[in-house]
């Protein structure tokens, strides 16, 4: 049963992070959670949200779409959804080290941390249309 869902639109730069990091707590409120189970999920959110900045949307920011859920008070889901450049190879981009920035300033490591602090990553891409990735978080282990 879903709990309760959120949703917003944002602009994809670094000022509009700590809006979608105050849903994800507001949803979570209620719930018993560790504050290292809450670090590990925004941790993950932010490395999708840098994605839509550095990589999505390189030239100017540009709309995010942020969807939560969270179900049985035990699963947490985040969608995110820009409409940028899209990834051509998901694959490829999941592979630790890959970057297809600058590699002075980007690590590849974006989707391997996702994936060290959630459940689940999962990745749907269009060239030229852009990406959504879900984040899946158990919150206990009832």
């Amino acid at each position: 049963m879903i709990n309760n869902k959120l949703s917003m639109t944002i602009m994809s730069n670094r000022e509009m992070y700590p809006v979608v990091f105050t849903g994800i707590e507001s949803m979570l409120q209620n719930c018993e959670i560790s504050t290292e189970t809450l670090d590990n999920i925004k941790t993950a959110v932010s490395e999708i949200l840098t994605n839509c900045t550095d990589h999505a949307y390189p030239d100017k920011p540009g709309i995010v779409h942020v969807y939560m859920s969270l179900i049985d008070n035990n699963t947490f889901t985040i969608s995110i959804r820009d409409h940028g450049c899209g990834i051509a190879d998901i694959q490829k981009a999941m592979t630790p080290l890959y970057t297809t920035g600058d590699p002075e300033k980007h690590s590849g490591m974006g989707f391997s941390v996702m994936e060290c602090f959630v459940d689940k990553v999962k990745v749907r891409s269009v060239e030229k249309q852009g990406t959504t990735v879900k984040l899946i978080a158990k919150l206990n282990s009832n």
